[in-house]
């Protein structure tokens, strides 16, 4: 018999194969979690535009505690706020107040905020300059949204039967 040894066996075919198997879920994985890092960090960054358009609104409106999203974005203080992760959907949330500590004579004063971002997919509240974050039950029910629900309970009429 002639000894033919053109070519690989079928035992290292299926070697390669498990072995690019393997490289490529690792780099699903890692790409993966690139993906949601980027997602994570966009929010972020919406959350701080969001607390700096409220500085500067507060220059203009010194007596409000509170604005919301969408407030900031019609008076252009703030970019439309878009879900990172859609690119379709608005994101509604709110920015309060929380305290302002009186600087020195030569120092700013510093106020804090919490920052509520609502957006399809992500419902976070920032507090303490961005550092605190925790998840925000209240946002699927947009609380922001009162003024609409009122006028809807207003405009309902009710049926004597």
């Amino acid at each position: 018999m002639k000894n033919n040894s053109k070519g690989f066996s079928i035992i290292e075919l299926l070697g390669t194969i498990v072995i690019i198997s393997i490289l490529s879920l690792i780099g699903m994985f890692a790409y993966t979690r690139y993906k949601q890092k980027a997602r994570d960090q966009a929010y972020d960054t919406l959350a701080k535009s969001a607390e700096n358009a409220m500085e500067e609104y507060l220059m203009d409106h010194p007596t409000e505690t509170s604005v919301s999203f969408e407030t900031l974005y019609d008076e252009q203080y703030l970019e439309r706020p878009t879900d990172p992760a859609s690119k379709n959907d608005v994101c509604e949330g709110k920015v309060v107040l929380k305290s302002t500590e009186l600087g020195d004579n030569n120092a700013l004063d510093v106020n804090q905020y919490e920052v509520n971002v609502c957006c399809s997919n992500y419902n976070y509240t920032y507090a303490e300059n961005g550092e605190l974050k925790r998840q925000d039950k209240y946002c699927k029910a947009h609380p922001f949204s009162l003024e609409e629900l009122k006028e809807k309970i207003d405009n309902i009429k009710v049926l004597n039967v």
